[in-house]
């Protein structure tokens, strides 16, 4: 279940943005736990840090959604946040208080879709989901951010982990891995490869340049996909043949 806040001092406007929500949620097998605050005031003084996201209203009495966030960032610095506003000149402003995105009211359904798939995948990236991988003679808790990427060799699951040379082994087969994960920020970039997003910082051509520094292939027939879901991961479209930008 995923905690969200909305921060709406319109009560019309907030249950408009309750049912898309929960549309949003019954389409994709999600569900939410919704909380509704009608003015930033009452919000910051009752906040708890446990919420993973929140849709904040701009133009608000009291205090302003601009104003509300930049206390908000003093307190919680990760929570994900888009602002909801009727005015587009506004919402800029959001990007320097560290808002992912926007919503313009009224809120369209099929932008809200693709704005509310990469805040979802932006939650993932904070939660720290951890994957539990079972070895011939041990088990072994793991950080799904620290894996960089999973390698299938000889019907077994290699795991190739942040600051270790160690590689965990599982039997197990890629589908297995898939599900395991969730489709978790990973994506295949070559058969029997599994890349974790956040660990490429370029793609050169067919070659992928991980932060270790390490290159993988990128097959041919994937990297159409690879670049697509690399794109919506970062939340931009500012790659190019090389480095991210």
């Amino acid at each position: 279940m995923i905690r969200i806040a909305i921060v709406e001092d319109n009560q019309q406007e907030a249950d408009y943005l309750i049912k898309t929500i929960e549309r949003f949620g019954e389409e994709h097998n999600e569900t939410f736990c919704i909380t509704h605050f009608n003015n930033a005031v009452i919000f910051l003084d009752q906040y708890r840090p446990d919420y993973e996201l929140i849709f904040m209203d701009i133009d608000m009495p009291l205090i302003n959604g601009v104003e509300a966030t930049k206390k908000l960032r003093k307190i919680d610095d990760k929570v994900v946040l888009i602002f909801v506003t009727a005015l587009a000149q506004y919402a800029i402003q959001g990007y320097d208080v560290g808002a992912m995105d926007y919503l313009l009211k009224p809120v369209n359904y099929n932008v809200f879709k693709t704005k509310m798939t990469r805040a979802l995948t932006a939650v993932s990236k904070n939660k720290g989901k951890q994957i539990v991988i079972r070895t011939d003679n041990k088990v072994k808790v793991i950080d799904v951010k620290n894996i960089i990427f999973i390698e299938m060799y000889n019907h077994y699951l290699n795991f190739h982990i942040d600051d270790t040379d160690e590689v965990y082994k599982m039997r197990g087969t890629l589908l297995a891995a898939k599900e395991l994960l969730n489709d978790l920020y990973f994506e295949e970039c070559n058969k029997g490869i599994l890349v974790n997003l956040s660990k490429v910082s370029g793609v050169e051509g067919f070659k992928l340049i991980l932060n270790n520094g390490e290159e993988l292939s990128l097959s041919r027939t994937k990297k159409s996909l690879f670049m697509q879901r690399l794109a919506e991961f970062h939340g931009n479209y500012k790659l190019n043949l090389g480095r991210l930008q």
